[in-house]
């Protein structure tokens, strides 16, 4: 993906490149990992609702109220909270990503100046 990237018009380095080769990579690195977790996380959009339903049945019959008041506790305070820090969570990400864009940028020139050297004798 790398060595394609490069022969690309728009990353080569031409004088009117706008996407550089670091951002391409990341953004295909991000894919990948974002498809790979899709595989791994798809089953349970099927198995959590069931789980969610079957363990309130189970509590509310073995604890009684009491169980009740713990999953409406859990909703009204957690729930948001982890609303606040997935936002957050996907804001550094993004932060995360442009360092991650220039880090990669760097490098690809520096593995193309290592090959101008190289041919430059």
């Amino acid at each position: 993906i790398f060595s394609k990237s490069l022969r690309l018009k728009s990353v080569g380095g031409g004088s009117n490149s706008s996407i550089s080769s670091g951002q391409i990579m990341n953004l295909v690195s991000n894919d990948v990992e974002m498809f790979m977790l899709t595989t791994l996380f798809i089953s349970y959009i099927l198995w959590a609702p069931l789980q969610v339903v079957a363990i309130t049945i189970l509590g509310l019959y073995l604890i009684g109220p009491a169980f009740a008041y713990g999953i409406a506790i859990l909703v009204v305070f957690f729930v948001p909270l982890q609303f606040y820090y997935s936002k957050r969570f996907a804001i550094l990400r993004s932060k995360v990503a442009a360092i991650t864009d220039s880090r990669m940028t760097l490098v690809s020139q520096a593995i193309n100046g290592v090959r101008v050297m190289k041919m430059s004798g």
